[in-house]
């Protein structure tokens, strides 16, 4: 009589606790991949819809590695369970030297450790799921993967439909007249002139880096220009201060068109501060009343105001406009289109920052 395994008898099944981990590392698993997936689609919306296909969609790419891994775990725990211990401990080694490198301390630094330890603790999980496999037969097996197969790509998928749904609508409706010259804007308290694009107004481009505040603060202490390592008193990365701004700033150098620098300075535009930005928030074209009391973390409006012209250019990666405000010595605020105000390092340099100045009429 041939006694060898057949697919029709039945494994010696695994034990409760490790139906229970492989269980609980599936599903944590997929909600980590449902929450980068929320993630990038969030911010997708948020700061990456401008430029071409490739420029927005990579904002995916994080919930699609995500998801990825995820379904190799799922189809292959052991491999997938290394693949996990590997990207999750890569990916915040890389995550905390990016957060250094920006001058963020180290107790936010280690509050955000779990964004890589996480999948590096559900890797050791899918050892246990390698093991719960073992204890199926081939047909328990298929169904078992594929249910879980498809409960992590509809639930992504889902993610993203909900999300477009919800933003996506009130991002292609958003006013652009294609004007970026010289704008004056007349918000419900002031009546300012805004830069046209140029020094006096930086939008970013998808190869470098904004100016940070630091850089707009020095640019005219000699050598002139935004490299501070030669400038003295700088030479060790320290921060400028609000009366570097007014002594140095790039702003006293832009001439009265607004597109060239002059050798000396001409003193006709200035840096606006978080109340100037808040009371030029627009939407549809229109400034939408915003004001801010000082210490909140969001400016008040009557109605939602977008990244729309005159203030902003929709079609450019900037989001944020440096203010002239300081928050302590290292760090300065910065204005969202949608009514943020918050407060990043000096030194910090990012294409979603730039700035615009602004002049009396």
């Amino acid at each position: 009589m041939d006694v060898r395994q057949s697919d029709d008898l039945v494994p010696r099944p695994a034990g409760l606790p490790v139906r229970m981990g492989a269980r609980v590392a599936l599903l944590a698993l997929v909600a980590l991949s449902m929450f980068w997936t929320f993630w990038g689609s969030a911010e997708m919306f948020h700061e990456g819809w401008w430029g071409g296909v490739f420029q927005r969609l990579r904002y995916l790419i994080p919930g699609g590695v995500c998801l990825i891994l995820a379904c190799t775990a799922i189809r292959f725990p052991r491999t997938g369970g290394v693949l996990l211990i590997a990207v999750g401990l890569a990916f915040g080694g890389w995550w905390w030297q990016m957060q250094a490198g920006r001058g963020i301390s180290i107790a936010v630094r280690l509050g955000n450790l779990p964004y890589g330890g996480s999948l590096a603790v559900l890797g050791l999980g899918f050892f246990l799921e390698a093991r719960r496999q073992r204890g199926l037969t081939r047909k328990q097996r298929k169904k078992s993967v594929l249910r879980m197969l498809l409960l992590a790509a509809c639930s992504c998928l889902a993610v993203v439909l909900v999300m477009a749904a919800s933003i996506l609508p009130g991002v292609l409706m958003r006013v652009d007249d294609g004007l970026r010259g010289e704008r004056l804007i007349v918000g419900d308290s002031l009546q300012l002139v805004w830069a046209p694009a140029g020094p006096g107004w930086s939008w970013g481009d998808e190869q470098g880096d904004n100016l940070s505040w630091n850089e707009i603060a020095l640019f005219g202490l000699e050598p002139r220009g935004f490299d501070l390592r030669n400038k003295p008193g700088f030479e060790q990365g320290q921060d400028a201060s609000l009366d570097d701004m007014d002594r140095w700033g790039l702003f006293r150098y832009l001439d009265s068109s607004g597109v060239q620098l002059e050798d000396e300075p001409v003193d006709i535009w200035r840096m606006p501060g978080v109340h100037e930005l808040v009371d030029a928030l627009c939407r549809a074209g229109v400034p939408v009343g915003a004001s801010w009391d000082g210490h909140s973390t969001r400016a008040r409006f009557a109605d939602q105001p977008k990244k729309e012209t005159p203030l902003w250019a929709p079609d450019q990666p900037a989001i944020y406009f440096w203010a002239r405000d300081e928050f302590g010595p290292d760090r300065a605020h910065w204005v969202s289109y949608n009514g943020w105000v918050q407060q990043q390092p000096k030194s910090w340099g990012n294409p979603r920052h730039g700035h615009r100045f602004v002049r009396d009429p």
